[in-house]
């Protein structure tokens, strides 16, 4: 999200699926989170109440 609160990018992830377990998705999850909120902070967004959902664990 930018400054104002709206999407501007996308991130996506590849993997084989065979070889997935529940820790590997974990980290892959824990990951394009951490890499969400930084591409949001540099674009000026400062987490509204609205989105802290998003810091759920799965």
């Amino acid at each position: 999200m930018n400054f104002f609160g709206e999407v501007s990018g996308a991130i996506s992830i590849g993997f084989v699926s065979f070889n997935l377990t529940p820790e590997r998705l974990n980290i892959l999850v824990k990951n394009v989170m951490e890499t969400s909120q930084s591409m949001s902070a540099k674009l000026g967004y400062n987490g509204s109440e609205h989105t802290k959902a998003m810091n759920r664990s799965f």
